[in-house]
């Protein structure tokens, strides 16, 4: 992500909100958590906060 960011000239952002974004698009496209996890280079369980219940909790929509 970081590399990403850097190129789009965003040094000076954090990649984080580019992470949540690829997450919440794959998520959306039915993606497992599996499959996010093997896409990003993520674990299961980082995937897991970033999906279902743990994203509603990032977005303060719970």
């Amino acid at each position: 992500m970081r590399f990403w960011c850097d190129n789009a000239g965003l040094m000076d952002r954090p990649s984080d909100g580019l992470h949540k974004a690829i997450v919440r698009r794959l998520a959306e496209a039915d993606a497992t958590e599996e499959e996010i996890a093997a896409i990003l280079g993520d674990s299961v369980r980082t995937a897991a906060i970033y999906t279902g219940a743990g994203l509603s909790k990032l977005d303060g929509s719970e």
